[in-house]
């Protein structure tokens, strides 16, 4: 995403080094995919392939790897990326529900944690979700709804085998937030806008 709005906005050249594995999209001429940054010396970037290249500036993409080292470790998310994700009650509001964690008396929240396609479209949602909650104004079910709902949604995980099945995942996890908070429009129409965006990342 980063590299194409770099693209959109009249960068002369993107550079996306990869830690795993290349995305393998057909991009614009200008743009290329690399193996790992190794090392940087002044303006100079050297790769784990041996290419070396001289570059304006770097962004550091954490691909979505979160890391908390200032939070107790009992209330510390800890999770691989993914849409669904554990101890958060609609996503945003932490329950123990892992061993070696506890409850927070609802006090704690994390935005933005998930594999997005909504992105800040998704932000905005949870903050005013999160927002509510702490002014009162939207009433959290019983504990043993939320680890529920939070175990339900995490199983859902194992069901999105394509982007078209994360898409229409999502798309049903933002209705719930909009319900919830009252937020007048909906999103339902959007999936289909994500799925031919999608389609065309791939052809």
């Amino acid at each position: 995403d980063l590299g194409l709005q770099l693209y959109k906005f009249g960068a002369a050249r993107v550079v996306m080094s990869w830690r795993t594995k290349p995305m393998g999209f057909k991009w614009p001429s200008n743009c290329e995919e690399v193996p790992l940054l190794t090392r940087v010396e002044n303006n100079t970037c050297y790769f784990r392939d041996g290419r070396q290249e001289d570059f304006d500036a770097i962004i550091l993409c954490t691909g979505y790897l979160e890391h908390f080292p200032f939070m107790a470790s009992d209330i510390r998310l800890r999770t691989p990326c993914a849409l669904n994700l554990p101890c958060l009650y609609r996503g945003v509001q932490w329950y123990g529900t892992k061993e070696g964690t506890k409850d927070a008396d609802g006090r704690v929240f994390y935005l933005g944690m998930q594999d997005v396609y909504y992105t800040y479209t998704l932000f905005l949602m949870q903050a005013l979700w999160a927002v509510q909650v702490i002014k009162g104004l939207l009433t959290v079910p019983t504990r043993e709804d939320c680890v529920s709902d939070i175990t339900q949604w995490v199983a859902s995980n194992a069901l999105l085998t394509d982007y078209n099945a994360e898409i229409d995942n999502q798309t049903e996890y933002m209705e719930v937030l909009r319900r919830d908070t009252g937020y007048p429009v909906s999103f339902a129409e959007a999936a289909e806008m994500f799925k031919g965006w999608e389609e065309d990342k791939h052809e």
